[in-house]
């Protein structure tokens, strides 16, 4: 599943999620440019072989927790290493579960993502996410 995000009635922005998600922007129906992030795989070796492991359980709950939206608003408006190094500090004063950490760190590499997208198509994906 993707996420249709529709700036005006000529532009739209097309988000497929994965290891590599894909970012299609569309102006008059044709496609204007195509943009490739490789959050999945980040998140797979953070959370699977980096010191964040530890700190970082799989939720099998899905990404619409309070968490990963949280972690999706810090994303887009902070740098993404001292960022990131919050998921250690959450866990090191026991300020969310691991199961909690999980969905943050997902929500922190999706907003970094995101950053890029102009405002307004950010605000609706927010709303998007929220909504699940």
């Amino acid at each position: 599943a993707g996420a249709r995000i529709i700036a005006n009635e000529t532009e739209q922005l097309f988000i497929f999620p994965g290891t590599h998600s894909k970012h299609l922007s569309v102006k008059n129906g044709m496609v204007t440019s195509i943009t490739t992030y490789m959050t999945g795989e980040l998140f797979d070796l953070l959370s699977s072989k980096s010191i964040l492991s530890a700190s970082v359980k799989k939720n099998e709950r899905g990404d619409n927790s309070p968490f990963f939206i949280e972690g999706v608003i810090k994303g887009t408006g902070s740098n993404l290493t001292n960022s990131i190094f919050h998921v250690r500090t959450n866990h090191l004063f026991n300020k969310i579960t691991s199961f909690e950490n999980y969905d943050y760190l997902s929500g922190l590499l999706i907003g970094h993502e995101l950053k890029e997208i102009a405002r307004d198509r950010l605000t609706a994906i927010t709303r998007f996410a929220a909504k699940g």
